[in-house]
């Protein structure tokens, strides 16, 4: 199964010159075997993917309607034409700032994967979540209402990215025990085998996130049974980036 390390920079950097240095310099220290995705403000993606097309980019959002009266939505034609083949989905701080819904999520995850972009779909996270079993439970219920009436072959092959990122980890530097991280992981594809078959959840990656660094890849890689990482603070150093992505 693909590896993939994924760089969620949110509302980061604030001018372009910055973000193309992280770029440039993330290309030139890549040297792991993972597919690096990296996930600018949407209005930095157009400028980045065209400069640099050896790496992979995706959005950090999009909206379930191609186009229409939605003031300040992401349409899935801008991010597919703009260079980028991802796309994160219920991203924890989206479930708590803005009040996204599991019922919102699931409407824009079946919206992706008509505009054949892969999602990355976010569980764990959200208003009020502050403890690892609230989190388990989260991501649980979470995952079960985003594929729910998907059908199994549209989901085969990888087609969509869990990545479990528990509220309370998210950018407080304290990541999640590898064994949490491995009852996550053995969660979800326990709830995608439920749904859809072993084949297919075998094949769905999985993800982690939440104060991901360099230091704590070795001991996730050989206990948690993952498919790579969803970065946030960390992959806006380059040099910090780039060793996670070697390690993985």
């Amino acid at each position: 199964m693909k590896k993939y390390i994924i760089g969620n920079w949110k509302m980061n950097p604030s001018t372009f010159a910055e973000a193309d240095r992280l770029a440039s310099r993330i290309q030139m220290l890549n040297r792991g075997s993972a597919e690096v995705v990296l996930c600018p403000p949407v209005y930095f993606l157009a400028q980045l993917s065209k400069k640099f097309p050896q790496l992979f980019w995706g959005a950090q959002d999009c909206f379930w309607e191609a186009s229409g009266a939605y003031t300040g939505e992401i349409s899935s034609e801008y991010i597919r034409t703009h260079g980028a083949a991802f796309v994160l989905l219920g991203h924890s701080e989206r479930r708590m700032y803005l009040e996204e819904s599991d019922e919102m999520v699931a409407k824009k995850l079946r919206h992706v994967l008509k505009r054949k972009l892969t999602p990355v779909l976010c569980v764990g996270g959200g208003e009020g979540l502050r403890e690892p079993e609230q989190c388990l439970a989260a991501a649980r219920i979470q995952l079960t209402t985003a594929v729910r009436g998907i059908p199994g072959k549209i989901l085969a092959g990888g087609r969509i990215i869990i990545a479990y990122e528990p509220t309370w980890a998210i950018g407080t530097g304290r990541p999640a025990t590898s064994k949490h991280i491995a009852a996550a992981a053995s969660l979800i594809r326990e709830q995608i085998s439920s749904h859809y078959g072993t084949i297919i959840a075998d094949g769905t990656p999985v993800l982690y996130g939440g104060s991901v660094n360099a230091s704590i890849v070795p001991k996730l890689k050989k206990k948690s049974n993952l498919q790579g990482y969803l970065v946030g603070g960390a992959s806006l150093n380059a040099l910090e980036f780039s060793k996670i992505i070697e390690l993985s």
